[in-house]
């Protein structure tokens, strides 16, 4: 489904407008979320005050303008319908199309990312490569994973510092979103 919301033909202009309020939206999105997760202690604080200096910008997150596809903006399962297909479930459509926008495509995995947090590797990687997503350079991707994760605070609540208290927001990309 995700990937057939994606597919939707844009124009060049629309792809260049849409890129423009994307970066415009990102920027807001980290901003609200850093004081979000800070006020609320979502992340231990020594990983809170390294926020700033590691985030990747607006610009970085949002790739170009020839990133830019249709996202649906609010994609999570009580918006899929799915119906019986034989002996097997299929996905037939998506409904609350409110948020639905112009955008990176890895904006429209918000809330995908806190499936694929305590999943398996094999699935995650699955799922990404399906979408057409290349994870080759494992860095960039558990950062830009976790980037993108920070924009929708509300999945850090399930991180655990006691079990496994990161040194730096690196090492904790890479044991969320690394092999």
């Amino acid at each position: 489904l995700m990937s057939r919301i994606h597919a939707a033909p844009l124009t060049a202009s629309q792809r260049a407008d849409g890129y423009r309020a994307h970066v415009a939206e990102i920027e807001e999105r980290l901003a609200w979320a850093v004081g979000h997760i800070s006020e609320r202690g979502l992340l231990p604080a020594h990983l809170i005050e390294q926020l700033p200096g590691w985030l990747p910008t607006p610009t970085e997150l949002a790739g170009t303008a020839d990133d830019m596809v249709f996202i649906h903006g609010d994609l999570k399962l009580k918006h899929i319908y799915i119906e019986p297909d034989g002996e097997r479930l299929r996905v037939s459509g998506a409904i609350d199309l409110g948020e639905a926008r112009v955008g990176q495509p890895l904006a429209d995995i918000y809330y995908v990312w806190s499936s694929l947090i305590d999943g398996s590797a094999a699935v995650r990687d699955s799922f990404l490569a399906a979408l057409g997503i290349d994870v080759a350079d494992r860095r960039d991707f558990a950062r830009q994973a976790l980037s993108w994760t920070i924009q929708q605070p509300q999945v850090l609540p399930r991180y655990d510092s006691s079990s496994a208290p990161e040194r730096d927001l690196d090492a904790l990309a890479d044991r969320i979103f690394g092999r």
